[in-house]
């Protein structure tokens, strides 16, 4: 992913969280199983601030309605799942609804924590030692970009924003780009497409690929060729049709409209 994929790398989720979805314990006898929400400006990357401090948070369907309104519990929110179905869901913060946070409940039995940063744009799900998920959005509130059909190289109609949603379980291991506030699914990269054996060691490829010293940051692919020996000499250049975007060619197109990453819109395949 690219230029402003600026999620966050191993020191930006330092935060110690207890109770988290895919390695936390259930809720104590007679208490609901409860999302917890909390700041953390560690997490921080591109952008401008918009929330320092928390006051309400709706829990939104991809359909726009409030599932569940969460409770200030002192810093933190907690909004209680019972009801709640799994899936994809969309945090509203302080009333904001240009900066949706994206949420993802896979066990609506268990409790569940995510932190974000204050400019509600980088987020972890779960644990600090082994989250379960990083989210980075590109909303209409930070400026966009919007996304854009593949076909067209146009903002799609109606206009929508992105984000990129990377899972670190073992199985399924995947990336995910998908549209802020309905979650429609763009593209998603499985298992052995994301594992990427490049200089930095595949150990180290979430970071990588969307933490804050992202591939499309510290590497230019136009000068030093960093990428060309696997990825051909067509890397930035768009192919024919979306099924030929493929490793070896204009493979900056396969979630991104070229080389200016998520700067230039993350890609709608259909469009």
């Amino acid at each position: 992913m690219g230029h402003h994929l600026g999620l966050l790398a191993t020191a930006c989720i330092g935060l110690l969280l207890t109770g988290c979805q895919g390695g936390g314990s259930s809720s104590p006898p007679n208490a609901p199983p409860r999302l917890t929400l909390q700041l953390d400006a560690t997490l921080d990357g591109d952008g401008v601030v918009k929330a320092t401090s928390l006051a309400t948070v709706d829990l939104l369907t991809p359909a726009g309605a409030v599932a569940k309104s969460g409770t200030l519990a002192g810093g933190s929110v907690v909004v209680e799942l019972t009801g709640v179905a799994s899936g994809d869901y969309f945090l509203k913060v302080n009333g904001d609804a240009d900066d949706l946070v994206p949420t993802r409940i896979d066990d609506p039995t268990r409790d569940l924590v995510q932190s974000f940063g204050t400019k509600l744009r980088t987020s972890v799900i779960g644990s600090a030692s082994a989250p379960s998920y990083r989210i980075q959005t590109f909303p209409k509130g930070q400026g966009g970009p919007a996304v854009q059909g593949w076909s067209t190289g146009t903002d799609v109609s109606p206009v929508a924003y992105g984000y990129a949603l990377m899972s670190f379980k073992t199985v399924p291991r995947f990336l995910e780009t998908r549209v802020l506030g309905t979650g429609q699914l763009l593209v998603r990269k499985d298992d052995n497409q994301v594992i990427h054996f490049h200089g930095q060691g595949s150990g180290l490829f979430p970071d990588w690929l969307i933490g804050v010293n992202n591939h499309g940051k510290p590497l230019n692919y136009a000068s030093d060729g960093t990428c060309l020996g696997c990825h051909g000499a067509s890397l930035d250049t768009k192919p024919a049709t979306y099924a030929d975007t493929v490793p070896t060619s204009g493979w900056c197109y396969k979630c991104h409209l070229g080389k200016g990453g998520p700067a230039s819109g993350l890609v709608d395949p259909t469009r």
